[in-house]
């Protein structure tokens, strides 16, 4: 993965070793099969999605960094593998738009800005008044991520939904100090 992909970039399907592959295959046909047999279609594609459910409880991967961290252990997160992580708030936001708006076909929802995981987990830390320096990093090398067949960048390109949405997708500091008002 080389990032930023556009609406219009053909997806890649992963090989096999990669454990995500079955899902990411699976989303890429479903996309085909949608164009194919419907003209009147919206395709949403995101990054990974955080927040918190209706009853306060945080999403998976920021759940197991809170037991980490208020325990006082460390963690590590990778700083070459790129995401857009999107706010489940803002991504209702802007679903519940698009709903009611004529668009059909393909669209990236998101930040204008990516972010590796272990800069979305230390901004998450340091969000939540956690200590970010027991967030540690750690780089994969690329002869690594080729064997195991992990892209180090799956980054959207978000521009062109910004610019048709009123909703907005904000920073990830500041959605996740929104959420602990």
């Amino acid at each position: 993965g080389t990032g930023s992909f556009k609406e219009d970039d053909e997806g890649m399907p992963l090989h096999e070793a990669n454990p995500l592959s079955f899902y990411t295959n699976a989303k890429i046909l479903g996309e085909a099969m949608i164009r194919q047999r419907h003209a009147n279609h919206a395709i949403l594609r995101i990054g990974p999605i955080y927040g918190q459910n209706c009853k306060g409880i945080w999403d998976k991967r920021i759940s197991s960094m809170l037991e980490e961290l208020k325990n006082g252990r460390e963690i590590t997160r990778t700083d070459n593998l790129f995401k857009t992580f999107v706010h489940v708030e803002d991504l209702a936001s802007a679903i519940h738009e698009l709903i009611a708006s004529s668009f059909r076909g393909t669209l990236h929802l998101g930040p204008g800005e990516k972010e590796s995981y272990y800069s979305f987990h230390r901004k998450v830390a340091e969000a939540l008044h956690l200590d970010p320096h027991l967030v540690k990093k750690d780089i994969l090398s690329a002869d690594e991520a080729k064997r195991r067949c992990i892209p180090m960048d799956t980054s959207l390109d978000t521009s062109r939904a910004r610019a048709l949405l009123s909703s907005k997708f904000r920073p990830l500091t500041e959605s996740v100090r929104t959420a602990l008002l």
